[in-house]
């Protein structure tokens, strides 16, 4: 019996403080919300890009990071390298220079615990990366494949194309992508 005069005297109350703090939450929130949108429209937001990932041919096939800024020669391409594998494309050159990054995805960026081995050349000399570094490579040089031999640590393998039209050279034909685009994973 005491049960039932508990809920009818205490629910109703508990009723309305639910209903207050739903009533407060929707105000504070509506509130803030404002100031929020506010902030966010700035004549600045034109620089920011958000639709910055695509997909890979690489394993395990996780989206990579690509970004053109529009009109210059700049492009960055982060691709996350987690597991060994070759990459895709055959040796070719550009008409353009291109600078490659591996940095190990940790807070110790010195701290690179993978081996990467890069054919540079027309007699594909292997240069092989140990370590935290950049390599330039300048416009018409022949390079790859790019083999990830052995990856103790996630690293970045950051592509940073000097140019606004990514193409390659392969032997006398310039494509557009250097990979057969069957390869690339179906979702």
């Amino acid at each position: 019996m005491w049960q039932s005069h508990f809920l009818r005297t205490t629910f109703p109350f508990f009723l309305d403080l639910f209903s207050f703090l739903m009533l407060l939450f929707i105000i504070v929130s509506d509130y803030y919300g404002q100031e929020y949108v506010n902030m966010a429209k700035s004549k600045y937001d034109h620089l920011k890009t958000t639709e910055i990932t695509r997909d890979t041919i690489y394993p395990p096939f996780i989206n990579m990071i690509f970004y053109a800024l529009k009109d210059s020669n700049f492009q960055i391409r982060f691709t996350h390298v987690s597991v060994p594998f070759e990459g895709k494309e055959e040796a070719h050159k550009h008409d353009f220079a291109e600078v490659f990054v591996f940095v190990p995805c940790l807070p110790d960026l010195k701290a690179y615990d993978a081996e990467t081995e890069l054919y540079l050349g027309e007699n594909g000399e292997k240069m092989i990366i140990k370590e935290t570094c950049a390599v330039h490579i300048p416009a018409g040089l022949v390079h790859c494949p790019i083999i990830h031999k052995r990856v103790g640590t996630p690293f970045f393998f950051v592509n940073c194309p000097i140019t606004p039209q990514y193409s390659a050279i392969i032997g006398e034909n310039r494509l557009e992508h250097p990979v057969d685009k069957n390869i690339l994973p179906r979702k």
